[in-house]
């Protein structure tokens, strides 16, 4: 009898740890879609940009910045398209593992989310810091129909926004990032999570109980 309770209790813990991956799964898969829609939108402002080019003012510019300008809104336009395409495949091929995998696919699509996430963010914030350079190359490439304080101004004003997004970014990343990170993985030590998990089940083997799967011993240590 008790040895029926402890199974069931194991199984019991593995379906509500499993069912926590699965919220981490489908908070992974709409926040890539959130920001792939937002990286549509500034490429949309990238490819516009380059109607500017029709201008007779930007015909009569200086040459280099003339030249500068179309480069840097095909930067615009480039990383939000890889921004699209990353975040896009993220949250179309992580479920398809999770749900049509073997055992444990779950947490390896998980994983999987969480590295690929953190890439695709980076070509996020690059289409942002882009979106801004286009700002001093528009602000220089007006030739003289743009006084100098206007260029000037709008290089400091650009600079200033990327150096306050970047201060805005640091403090969000630290406000909200947790002191310890556990994972709904049955075996933790296998993704280098839940260490407290892992912990617990290396005292207990150490007590002479018999080693279980961590989300038995979790199971075990919150009944007790």
């Amino acid at each position: 009898m008790m040895y029926a309770n402890k199974v069931v209790l194991a199984n019991s813990a593995r379906l509500s740890m499993l069912e926590l991956r699965h919220l981490e799964l489908d908070l992974y898969a709409s926040n890539s879609r959130q920001v792939a829609f937002k990286g549509v939108l500034i490429a949309a402002i990238g490819w516009s940009g380059l109607i500017y080019t029709k201008k007779d003012y930007y015909q009569l510019a200086d040459p280099y910045f003339a030249h500068a300008y179309p480069v840097v809104m095909m930067l615009i336009v480039g990383y939000s398209f890889l921004t699209v395409v990353q975040f896009n495949l993220i949250a179309m091929a992580a479920p398809g593992l999770a749900l049509r995998g073997p055992d444990g696919s779950v947490h390896l699509a998980v994983e999987g989310m969480i590295i690929e996430y953190r890439a695709a963010t980076r070509w996020f914030a690059q289409s942002v810091l882009s979106t801004l350079l286009g700002l001093v190359a528009y602000a220089w490439s007006g030739g003289e129909y743009r006084p100098l304080y206007a260029k000037l101004s709008l290089t400091a004003l650009a600079l200033a926004f990327s150096l306050l997004l970047y201060a805005q970014a640091t403090h969000v990343a630290r406000q909200f990032a947790p002191s310890a990170v556990y994972a709904g993985a049955f075996y933790p030590d296998e993704f280098g999570r839940g260490e407290g998990a892992a912990e617990l089940l290396v005292g207990m083997e150490r007590a002479g109980q018999p080693a279980q799967p961590a989300a038995a011993a979790v199971a075990s240590a919150s009944a007790e």
